[in-house]
């Protein structure tokens, strides 16, 4: 009987000890199912509040009369971004535009942008570079976080953005050859150019477009990009200009120039009808007129007439110019316009502000590439 009852009480302590084991798995088990459960919840609001601030703070991608595209050129390999232009395109005026933005350029996101990134838990310094975008975001939110950024810093709306890979983008775009400017403009190329213009129905462009926009990324719609077929075809490719944001190079960075970058944009946006080509140096070309847009311009008054200096110092630098200095002429009055400059291919594009200048080529002052001495036929304050 004692043998028995000893094992049977051996039995009961092992099926116990069983039990309690089976008891901690289950539980071990449910605390596991649990927690994973409450991380996987706790991700998917994560990502639903990074969505939530995209599609609170940038604008919804539309057709509109005045489009700004930011076109993004991005580097296969490395994943960075090589460069980096806003397209504006007025449907109402005809006028096409681009906006190089330095690569390099660096700037500071406005308090109130700050502030909301960092409520929506964005990791990013309040001054930024714009290579190092790829460093704060990652590649589902660079471009229109980019974008955002660009908004904040030229108080305007980025309606869509286009991303190209490096070897294409080589295809539409070139570098202009204006070796005084800290960030050479970006111009459509030649081969390009000539692509477009040999097109002869709006069908063939049509089927062009379709064709490319397989190869870019963008978050407007190849259908919405088609609403702008009969404004592309009627484009003049030779009336396209160019220009790139205003700043200085301070040690490798582009510091921004905020207030006549803006001015550069109110500029373009307020412009009519563009009716003349403003040329640039291209590479394929011989003989080739540079852009006086990024070349440093002193403004001299022959005519006597006081404050005439002044007044073309803000009409061209409304017009995207770089006035870097006024003064008054002391060697007799002028009533014809003389523009002085130092080499021959520059200062044709500003005749259209003048009646009558004539251009030469002389000495000028060190630092000044174009020299503009105003005679009494120019009185604008009249």
């Amino acid at each position: 009987m004692t043998g028995k009852s000893n094992t049977s009480s051996f039995v009961r302590k092992l099926i116990r000890t069983l039990l309690f084991m089976v008891f901690l798995f289950v539980v071990g088990f449910a605390s596991y199912l649990s927690t994973h459960f409450f991380y996987k919840i706790t991700d998917a609001e994560h990502n639903v509040k990074s969505d939530s601030i995209i599609k609170d703070i940038v604008s919804d991608t539309d057709v509109v009369d005045v489009s700004h595209n930011l076109i993004y050129s991005m580097n296969e390999s490395t994943g960075k971004i090589n460069h980096l232009l806003l397209e504006v395109f007025n449907t109402k005026t005809g006028n096409l535009d681009y906006i190089t933005i330095p690569v390099n350029a660096e700037f500071t996101i406005s308090n109130k942008l700050y502030q909301k990134l960092c409520n929506h838990k964005v990791d990013i310094p309040q001054i930024v570079e714009v290579k190092n975008l790829s460093k704060y975001f990652n590649k589902d939110q660079i471009y229109t976080y980019g974008a955002l950024l660009m908004e904040d810093l030229l108080d305007v709306d980025i309606n869509y953005y286009t991303v190209i890979s490096s070897s294409i983008y080589d295809k539409y775009f070139t570098t202009s050859k204006n070796d005084t400017q800290s960030e050479k403009v970006q111009v459509l190329s030649d081969t390009f150019k000539a692509k477009l213009e040999g097109m002869s129905s709006k069908e063939e462009l049509k089927d062009y477009i379709s064709s490319e926009y397989g190869n870019v990324e963008s978050n407007l719609t190849l259908k919405n990009k088609l609403k702008y077929l009969d404004d592309y075809y009627a484009l003049d490719l030779d009336n396209i200009y160019y220009y790139s944001l205003y700043g200085e190079m301070v040690e490798k960075s582009f510091t921004v120039d905020v207030v006549k970058s803006k001015a550069l944009l109110d500029q373009i946006l307020g412009s009519e009808s563009h009716t003349t080509a403003q040329t640039v140096t291209d590479d394929s070309s011989n003989e080739s007129t540079t852009s006086s847009v990024g070349l440093k311009i002193q403004i001299l008054n022959a005519s006597e007439i006081p404050g005439l200096a002044a007044k073309f110092q803000d009409k061209l630098t409304l017009s995207g110019y770089t006035v870097t200095g006024i003064g008054n002429y002391d060697q007799g009055v002028l009533t014809n316009t003389r523009i002085v400059v130092k080499d021959e291919s520059m200062g044709s594009d500003l005749l259209e502000n003048f009646n009558n200048a004539e251009i030469s080529v002389g000495e000028l002052p060190e630092g000044v590439d174009i020299q503009i001495i105003l005679g009494t036929n120019d009185n604008i304050l009249q």
